[in-house]
């Protein structure tokens, strides 16, 4: 049985799966990212929003092996599709790799953060050659680049 810790949650977007399974029509590029690591761990270690932030640990290097994948790839190849895709993916997978930096001695996220700098703000991700927020992730690229109706906030 998997013990899950319901405390530490990293809100999923729907689209978080969307791009992880591959349900976002390509356009006519042939770049495409292997996503395939990052789809096995979802479906062993996440249910029903919850994450098995134990699970993940477990298998750090099989993650760290999708975030390499992630790395490497050249986003200006892709399709706007497949930027999207990989976007959503890049910044749910950064989130799980910067929660297990603490795990399993933190209650949330936000104990990752300082009284200067939230977690968000952390450069964390490589992406493009660079190293990126996750905030910038969100508010930079995804939000102004892709416009989904998901990523209205009520």
């Amino acid at each position: 049985m998997k013990t899950k810790k319901p405390i530490i949650r990293v809100v999923l977007w729907v689209s978080f799966f969307c791009g992880a399974m591959g349900f976002l029509a390509p356009e006519r590029s042939n770049a495409k990212v292997d996503h395939t690591l990052y789809v096995e761990l979802l479906e062993k270690y996440v249910e029903n929003g919850t994450v098995d932030y134990q699970g993940f640990k477990n298998e750090a290097a099989k993650l760290d092996r999708y975030l390499k994948v992630l790395e490497v790839t050249d986003t200006k190849k892709l399709s706007r599709d497949e930027q999207f895709a990989y976007y959503i993916n890049a910044y749910n997978a950064w989130t799980i790799k910067l929660v297990l930096t603490g795990y399993p001695g933190i209650k949330s996220i936000k104990d990752l953060g300082s009284i200067f700098k939230t977690p968000w703000e952390k450069r964390f991700a490589r992406i493009d050659g660079d190293i990126l927020t996750l905030d910038h992730i969100e508010h930079d690229i995804l939000r102004p680049g892709f416009k989904d109706p998901r990523f209205i906030l009520l």
